[in-house]
């Protein structure tokens, strides 16, 4: 399990094309996410804040920030309801 911006990421994953897929550690189910939604787990995976999140996924897809922060959000309680990631 790896810990970065006090979450723990409990899965496997590999990116395919553009989008992730991952394997949930818990119950062995896969998911497979878009390509905003790999680039916001990427930056999960890799430390980043939320609000470093939002402010890389805005510049790079040219999104509202608050649209990002919005799904974003949303995206973090997917993850921790299916069990890929826990608060650290």
């Amino acid at each position: 399990m790896k810990k970065n911006s006090g979450y723990n990421i409990n899965s496997f994953w590999r990116k395919v094309d553009d989008e992730a897929v991952i394997l949930g550690m818990d119950d062995n189910s896969y998911y497979s996410i878009n390509d905003i939604g790999t680039r916001m787990w990427e930056l999960l995976n890799e430390g980043k804040t939320q609000k470093d999140i939002i402010e890389v996924v805005s510049a790079e897809y040219d999104v509202d920030p608050s649209r990002v922060r919005k799904d974003l959000g949303a995206f973090i309680r997917e993850l921790k309801k299916e069990k890929l990631v826990n608060i650290g």
